[in-house]
């Protein structure tokens, strides 16, 4: 009872956090886009007429959406960090649907979870041999790993001391060795339709696991991109500012190597995609894969460099590079605009990977239920 009370707070708890997690990256999504739409304004105003007449009133319109938009980066930022925070408690929880790890690191993986409702479905096909092999094929990974172990209760599990890590590994390698069983069963077995459905759900689940991995690898990217608009935010809310000074060194000691560090998140995004997933996807992947941020003003740079050391607010450098620091800040502009961009068409890819899993998976699901009730007819065949 302990246990059944137990199990209904860790659902509720794990039903909160995802509620939470989906409202926060629905609050970053509503940010991102506002601040799309301020950096729009921004370049428009800055593309504006110089005439003589509006050169008041543009100073005051790019003051005000300046102002706007250090409250938005100033929101992002503490929505960047909740949901970050969010994320790491539902990796956290997901992990505990499977397994839990002690105290003293001993991994306690819940088999049944894994395959107990196949083994009950291939149990209920008859008594005969046949029928009762086929459900210990089910559960003989269950079984080699129940026996000599210290668990006691209706739910049996498997005890592993080297960490949750290696309790995976474990798992795979039983998941494994169940398929080997079953690839040898049906291949002493003269049933075309069998083995027919046998080979469409390996090819699905392999288009199951083609798919999980390019959606590990489109994570990844997101997460590079993610924390590269975080560090934009970041170094443009010192700019816009009101407490900004507007001095090269200022910039060059505070934005500048957080956008160059920025910069080189979106360079090395473009190489973890694989060869395989840009030729599945590669319209989203070829928008991934060859992006080239804007680069700051060479003076800028050196002077960045070289202020580190020494600074002479009379050098030549200093002026040069005081003369492209308007030019600097809208390189952080630019900059932050190519990241929302390509989170845009992330998102869309994360969209369509999922679409793609789902489809396999219920592909697969239904290749399973067939094979369930052919394997039915095959026992009740052998045991007349």
């Amino acid at each position: 009872m302990d246990q059944q009370f137990g199990g209904v707070g860790d659902a509720a708890s794990a039903n909160q956090v995802k509620n939470e997690l989906r409202q926060a990256k629905k609050s970053s999504a509503q940010m991102i886009h506002a601040q799309k739409e301020l950096l729009d304004k921004m370049e428009k105003q800055e593309r504006g007429g110089f005439r003589r007449v509006f050169t008041i009133n543009k100073a005051a319109k790019m003051a005000k959406l300046r102002t706007k938009l250090c409250e938005k980066l100033s929101e992002s930022v503490l929505v960047d960090e909740e949901l970050l925070r969010l994320e790491r408690q539902s990796t956290a929880m997901s992990a505990t649907t499977l397994g839990t790890i002690t105290r003293n690191g001993t991994a306690v993986v819940n088999v049944s979870n894994v395959h107990g409702a196949a083994g009950g479905n291939f149990a209920n096909t008859g008594n005969s041999v046949l029928s009762m092999s086929v459900a210990g094929l089910i559960s003989l990974d269950e079984a080699r790993d129940i026996s000599g172990s210290e668990s006691s209760g209706p739910v049996p599990t498997m005890r592993m001391s080297s960490g949750w890590e290696d309790a995976q590994e474990e798992l795979l390698m039983l998941e494994r060795e169940k398929e080997d069983i079953l690839n040898n069963l049906f291949q002493t077995v003269d049933m075309p339709a069998v083995l027919d459905l046998h080979a469409r759900i390996a090819s699905f689940s392999s288009e199951i696991k083609a798919v999980a991995s390019v959606k590990k690898q489109a994570d990844r990217v997101e997460e590079m991109y993610r924390k590269a608009l975080h560090l934009l935010r970041v170094a443009l809310a010192a700019v816009v500012s009101p407490n900004y000074s507007g001095s090269i060194r200022e910039f060059a000691l505070n934005s500048y190597p957080l956008a160059v560090e920025a910069g080189h998140l979106i360079e090395q995004a473009c190489h973890v995609i694989q060869p395989e997933a840009r030729r599945k996807y590669e319209a989203f992947a070829s928008e991934l894969t060859h992006v080239r941020p804007p680069k700051f003003p060479q003076p800028v740079s050196d002077f960045a460099r070289r202020s580190r050391t020494h600074y002479d607010p009379h050098s030549a450098l200093s002026i040069e590079g005081m003369r492209n620091l308007h030019a600097a800040e809208n390189v952080l502009i630019l900059l932050q605009r190519l990241v929302i961009q390509k989170l845009e068409g992330i998102e869309k890819w994360q969209a369509k990977l999922t679409k793609d899993q789902e489809a396999a998976e219920s592909a697969h699901e239904q290749m399973e239920t067939k094979l369930q009730e052919q394997v039915a007819v095959l026992a009740r065949s052998v045991s007349v």
